[in-house]
């Protein structure tokens, strides 16, 4: 199974002394790719993120700590500890095609993805890092360090507002092209929500072809979950199982 991904990883610490004792940074050739970095903002988010093993292939079945770090301006850019959380895998029930952007075919799933998620809260705009520990089968990861940054507004509206254009009844509205990678970190999002909603028809609509401009989202996929009063309930981005799309979806069924 193929992914597209393109890499952001370092391997050396970022600021002075951590307020926590991590283990020592290594460089086992494991790396990292944070799916849709620009949804992250002030408050609770999902986040994303591609974990790879030296030769390109994802790292499946592995078991994930994340640890995130503020990088504190006022404190000489030392790296302060704010979450520590682990991560859940991303598995598909079946095998899904995909097309990258240079149109080239990829084929995701059945199983293990290499694509795990957690949520977490920021509770600072600016530069942050994760620290990704774990192992993979009988290999350790080391240590691995990758810097994002996190926006004081967040792109589309935050789950409990309004939604920005009117939706009548519970709705799934979804942005991106589907079979189409349109995010770093490629996965079958909208496909999966498409099947969802189709097996929910009635009760939930689908709302597709909205302008992104009038939500306030970028290029990469997301999907937002409306109840029948208008308010966003949910969101995914970049990649889900079906299990987290059900889940959003139980809080707008009727």
């Amino acid at each position: 199974m193929a992914l597209a991904t393109t890499v952001l990883v370092t391997v050396a610490a970022c600021g002075g002394d951590d307020d926590e004792a991590a283990p020592p940074t290594g460089s086992t050739g494991y790396r990292v790719t944070i799916a849709s970095p620009q949804s992250l903002s002030i408050g609770a988010a999902r986040f994303v993120f591609l974990l790879e093993d030296a030769r390109g292939n994802p790292a499946t079945n592995a078991s994930i700590r994340l640890r995130f770090y503020f990088i504190d301006p006022l404190r000489d850019n030392r790296k302060t500890i704010k979450n520590s959380v682990s991560a859940t895998e991303v598995e598909l029930d079946r095998q899904y095609s995909l097309t990258q952007e240079d149109g080239s075919a990829v084929a995701v799933g059945p199983g293990p993805t290499g694509v795990f998620a957690t949520e977490v809260a920021f509770d600072q705009p600016g530069d942050w890092v994760v620290d990704v520990t774990g192992s993979a089968g009988n290999n350790h990861v080391g240590v691995i360090e990758a810097p994002f940054q996190v926006s004081e507004a967040p792109l589309g509206p935050r789950t409990g507002q309004p939604a920005p254009q009117a939706i009548t009844g519970p709705a799934i509205v979804s942005f991106g092209q589907a079979e189409v990678c349109g995010s770093a970190v490629c996965g079958p999002l909208l496909q999966l929500v498409a099947e969802e909603a189709a097996a929910n028809e009635g009760p939930v609509a689908l709302v597709e072809g909205e302008d992104p401009a009038n939500w306030g989202v970028g290029d990469d996929q997301a999907v937002f979950f409306v109840d029948g009063s208008g308010i966003v309930r949910g969101r995914l981005d970049a990649t889900a199982a079906r299990d987290e799309v059900s889940q959003k979806l139980a809080l707008i069924a009727p």
